[in-house]
């Protein structure tokens, strides 16, 4: 059997670093990769940057996609 790097949680979920902080209510996401989803997340940005979403696509490290976003 292999071990999974999967994360499965629903909320409160919190979930910070490089700067970043988000909170909602569910959060999937491989911590190999850091591929995964937060589903109604409110988010502040190391930019200083702040809002909400419907839902945040993590595509790695580095990437990720707001969907129905406001900042």
């Amino acid at each position: 059997m292999e071990a999974t790097q999967q994360l499965r949680t629903q909320g409160p979920v919190r979930l910070s670093g490089s700067g970043h902080l988000f909170t909602g209510s569910e959060l999937q996401l491989r911590l190999d990769t850091f591929e995964g989803f937060f589903l109604n997340p409110q988010y502040r940005l190391r930019s200083g940057g702040m809002g909400q979403a419907s839902r945040i696509d993590f595509l790695d490290e580095q990437r990720m996609v707001a969907h129905g976003a406001s900042y």
